[in-house]
């Protein structure tokens, strides 16, 4: 429903909503033998048509705890106001309801500085059974909601508005311009999702090119071929391991904007999110990104300290030992080490041709050739295309140092063949991504 700003004495207003059926059978017969054959002819049924007046004033001698000062524009804190409007309708029709917002201009308004009542006929005539009722109100994005029946009650009996006048008192506890909006509509909307909830969903998390990086769902977490997974995508166990994600909305514990997105969701909803960078998981730390040559030159044989060593090697120097470049993955000699100058001498022990996994653990990694060997280098390409951006992961043994502390998974992030350069990422594969996410409300608590 399209809500239309109701200001003191302003322009009417019409809700169209659910429909009453009403149907006019026009029946034809055509007797043929044994065959009794009927047309029939089905009118449209009108649509239902909710009428609402300016807002008025209200005599109150008649209602409860007697009469009030119309509302107008001008107010003063801490005294009731009395207001009214008529509800007008085409067809019969039951199941209706007010909506109503409450605005301060420039400001916020918590619920507990305004006190908003309808008057509750008990579908009576007699005055002395009629009720004042706090209507309860609600904070939503700076300005307050609430919702009522009419005064006559939720089922309209009548077309004639003379007889729909609804009744409403108002106080307001702090001063400041005021705006009223009202709207009627059929039947009740949903509690929707707001801050301080607690929910629970389910989400498929993707990337832009549609590769999953995480979900709630066994059926989407144990299916590759529907739901392709992104390089750090990791199995949480069996079935039994996925389950709704649980969470109090607006208390900081998920990713902005996958709170924001929640907002305004009601029970069996699904939802596709849109998460910019700033409001996910922030921007890249370059810091953590590092550029390398797709062709490198090492010196057949080296001599190092011991320190040098092992972080090349991951172990102490030894003589006559056969050592593995933890990053590169080539295979090494120690010729000698000398304890007292703390040096060892290594030497590469490759074969131009030979490919080797660099940046290797389990299935992690990618391919390195040695293409020359000659004045004492060695020459090795890492068999890289631009075809593996975003799609090749690798595990750095050795550890890239940020701010003391070592990161070690990676992927290539960018191939730059012109360049010759590619960039190894070792942020977090959701930072710096815009992320979309497909979320189902399961429960408001």
């Amino acid at each position: 429903m399209d809500r239309v700003k109701k200001w003191w004495k302003s322009s009417p207003l019409m809700m169209i909503g659910a429909l009453v059926i009403i149907a006019t059978v026009v029946t034809a017969a055509i007797i043929s033998s044994n065959l009794i054959h009927f047309d029939v002819h089905v009118d449209e049924p009108p649509a239902l048509q909710l009428t609402l007046s300016e807002l008025g004033g209200l005599d109150g001698s008649s209602f409860p705890g007697g009469d009030c000062p119309d509302l107008g524009r001008d107010i003063i804190a801490n005294t009731t106001y009395d207001f009214s409007f008529t509800l007008s309708t085409n067809i019969l029709a039951d199941d209706i309801y007010l909506y109503i917002n409450i605005t301060r201009n420039g400001s916020t308004i918590n619920p507990d500085r305004v006190v908003l009542q309808y008057c509750d006929y008990g579908y009576s005539a007699d005055s002395r059974t009629w009720q004042w009722k706090t209507i309860v109100l609600v904070s939503e994005d700076g300005h307050l909601s609430g919702v009522c029946p009419p005064s006559w009650g939720t089922n309209i009996n009548t077309t004639d508005p003379t007889n729909l006048l609804n009744a409403f008192q108002i106080t307001y506890l702090q001063s400041g311009d005021y705006s009223i909006d009202v709207y009627a509509r059929q039947g009740l909307v949903q509690n929707a999702v707001e801050a301080g909830d607690r929910i629970k969903v389910d989400y498929i998390g993707k990337f832009a090119d549609g590769r999953v990086f995480d979900t709630s769902l066994w059926e989407v977490a144990s299916d590759d071929t529907a739901y392709p997974k992104s390089l750090f995508f990791g199995m949480r166990g069996d079935e039994t391991a996925y389950r709704p994600l649980e969470f109090t909305v607006g208390q900081g514990t998920i990713i902005r904007g996958f709170d924001l997105g929640v907002r305004g969701m009601v029970v069996g909803e699904t939802k596709i999110v849109e998460v910019t960078v700033d409001q996910g998981y922030g921007p890249m730390d370059h810091a953590k990104m590092v550029t390398l040559q797709l062709e490198e030159k090492l010196p057949l044989t080296t001599l190092m300290d011991k320190a040098t060593f092992k972080a090349t090697y991951g172990e102490e120097p030894v003589s006559f030992r056969s050592v593995t470049n933890q990053r590169l993955g080539l295979p090494a000699y120690v010729l000698n080490f000398n304890s007292q100058t703390g040096k060892a001498e290594v030497t590469l022990q490759v074969d131009i041709g030979e490919t080797y996994k660099a940046y290797s653990y389990g299935s992690y990694g990618w391919d390195v050739e040695v293409t020359a060997i000659e004045d004492g280098q060695v020459t090795i390409r890492h068999l890289l295309d631009e075809d593996d951006e975003l799609n090749v992961r690798g595990y750095d043994n050795t550890g890239l140092w940020v701010d003391d502390k070592a990161y070690r998974d990676c992927y290539v992030y960018n191939v730059d063949e012109a360049a010759g350069t590619f960039v190894l990422n070792y942020n977090r594969e959701v930072v710096g991504h815009q992320l979309t996410f497909v979320i189902t409300l399961i429960e408001i608590s």
